[in-house]
């Protein structure tokens, strides 16, 4: 033991099931012990920061969708009597959701982009969850 070149300790808790997940990866990287299996996750995988705040825009902008949609179902189910002025109010209604959808899109685009750029392993970094706007 004098000899020995890892000197540090490193003590990791977890639950029952993480522990199963964790010698069933054992098993099936045919890895002999527990340093060797985390050796081995530490050195040939990489890991990603990606930021999720896009995600988490596009759902705000589909609940205020939904909201639109709902307001425009429910004039024209009420309205007796369509005339000019209703229609040109729910065509400015329309006009305002399709852009907002318009934006929706854009911002898919982007995230599908950032994703497919952590995936060919072009980002460096930690995986970052926000889900929670600071």
């Amino acid at each position: 033991m004098a000899n020995r070149t890892r000197n540090e300790s490193l003590i990791i808790r977890m639950t029952k099931e993480e522990k199963e997940i964790f010698l069933e990866k054992m098993k099936a990287t045919k890895s002999k012990s527990y340093i060797e299996l985390l050796m081995k996750c530490i050195c040939t995988h990489s890991t990603v920061k990606i930021d999720t705040s896009p995600i988490l825009d596009m759902v705000y902008e589909i609940n205020k969708i939904g909201v639109n949609l709902n307001q425009l179902t429910k004039a024209v189910n009420t309205a007796k009597d369509l005339n000019d002025n209703n229609a040109e109010k729910l065509r400015g209604e329309i006009a305002t959701t399709k852009e907002k959808i318009g934006s929706i899109l854009d911002m898919l685009n982007k995230t599908m982009l950032l994703f497919n750029k952590a995936e060919k392993g072009d980002f460096d970094g930690l995986f970052e969850d926000k889900t929670h706007k600071e």
